[in-house]
């Protein structure tokens, strides 16, 4: 009969690797038989360190603040840890609207990205200010840059025929 053990060493230690870099916020607690916690360390409450490696047998985490190591319980760690969100592009400025809609809606929005045909762009964002102030996407069907200069008649032809087009499609 074979031990279990080995394999959840294992996974335990594949779970606690993911914590390898991430930010934490200095903290204190109490002292254990396994970590125990100094006066010298209030210096780092409320300073950001980044976990370094994990101490399997006495389950605590080393973290380093200003290149000085630290044990703390990693029972306690998740509460302390750093969500970090990325800032996301404030993206091009486009016209947007979606060609299979019987009045297709033409708008103005800043369009980050486009997956599967479809234009991501920020909802109510119609400025630079507005960007990150939601976290909310519209999708759409069309998107064309809006550009500084003045858009040439064949341009605007070519986004009349565009939309109507669609619309004739859906009759």
């Amino acid at each position: 009969m074979h031990s279990k053990a080995p394999i959840l060493f294992f996974i335990k230690q594949k779970i606690m690797e993911q914590y390898i870099g991430k930010k934490i916020k200095g903290f204190k607690f109490k002292s254990t038989l396994n970590c125990t916690y100094f006066e010298f360390m209030n210096a780092n409450i409320d300073k950001i360190g980044i976990i370094k490696s994990y101490n399997e047998g006495r389950e605590t985490f080393h973290i380093s603040f200003n290149d000085k190591y630290y044990q703390y319980p990693a029972n306690l760690i998740d509460q302390h840890i750093i969500i970090e969100i990325p800032e996301m592009p404030i993206g091009i400025l486009c016209w947007v609207w979606d060609g299979k809609m019987k009045n297709p809606k033409i708008d103005k929005r800043y369009v980050i990205g486009k997956k599967d045909n479809m234009y991501f762009a920020w909802k109510n964002a119609h400025n630079e200010d507005q960007v990150n102030k939601t976290c909310e996407f519209t999708a759409w069907g069309n998107a064309e840059p809006v550009v500084a200069k003045v858009i040439t008649k064949e341009k605007a032809n070519e986004l009349l025929n565009t939309l109507t087009n669609e619309i004739y499609k859906i009759k």
